[in-house]
């Protein structure tokens, strides 16, 4: 009889077991449904190159302008230590929204001139084009003043 009773109780706590597992997992996989993993939009601010986890040195120093400028260009009057912080945080500490923030950089990025990068492509300048000379077209090389 008596074990019977521990095999009862074995087979009640394994199923409260069972059932607590069952539980848990549900909301787990509930939590996991909520879960927003931002997208490349939400990621960026305004271009590629530009990121809300840099920071006001790092901008300034990417567009050649001074942390002044940059604050100038957010509508802030900065704190000591405020060059070190993230745009993320900056929008936070200041109560910016997105969007000034958004403007802010645009300002930073119209005022810099052209984006920094690699200069264009200047090979389609000197190639020839269509109906041009064939004395300049790229090959070998014919001595034109002498016959054979």
């Amino acid at each position: 009889m008596k074990e019977r009773i521990k095999i009862i109780l074995l087979v009640i706590a394994a199923i409260l077991v069972l059932a607590l597992i069952a539980v848990v997992s549900v909301r787990i996989y509930h939590n996991a449904q909520k879960f927003h993993v931002p997208g490349q939009n939400e990621r960026q601010m305004v271009e590629p190159d530009v990121h809300s986890w840099m920071t006001v040195e790092e901008i300034a120093a990417k567009y050649e302008t001074s942390t002044s400028a940059v604050f100038e260009a957010f509508n802030i009057q900065p704190e000591s230590g405020d060059d070190k912080l993230t745009l993320r945080d900056l929008k936070n500490k200041y109560g910016k929204s997105r969007d000034e923030m958004l403007q802010g950089l645009d300002k930073i990025i119209t005022s810099s001139g052209p984006p920094p990068g690699p200069p264009p492509d200047s090979s389609s300048e000197h190639s020839p084009g269509p109906g041009s000379d064939s004395s300049t077209a790229p090959g070998p090389a014919t001595d034109k003043g002498s016959s054979p």
